[in-house]
């Protein structure tokens, strides 16, 4: 799936996507766009790139790729070559 279709390993900013209020209908029109990005051109949906992104909701729980991480507010930060990818030329593209 293409969540952040636009988003760059190597520019050390964080990509965030926001869908905002939809029906459940709407929702699940908009969700087979998903898999091809083409959800980013839809009227609920913004994108945005920041170096670091603050959550903070009262009685929400974080939780990032299916693992809990804790209660809000959370904080993630894009720090340039924290982590070493090995990877295939051109294939962050894919």
């Amino acid at each position: 799936m293409r969540i952040c279709p636009d988003a760059e390993l190597d520019d050390s900013l964080l990509d965030v996507t926001v869908v905002g209020p939809l029906s459940r209908t709407a929702l699940l029109r908009l969700y087979p766009t998903v898999r091809s990005g083409a959800h980013v051109r839809h009227p609920a949906v913004t994108t945005r790139r920041a170096p670091a992104v603050t959550l903070a909701a009262a009685g929400v729980v974080g939780y990032a790729d299916g693992e809990r991480l804790g209660p809000l507010p959370l904080r993630n930060e894009c720090r340039a070559g924290a982590l070493r990818v090995l990877a295939p030329a051109g294939s962050h593209r894919t």
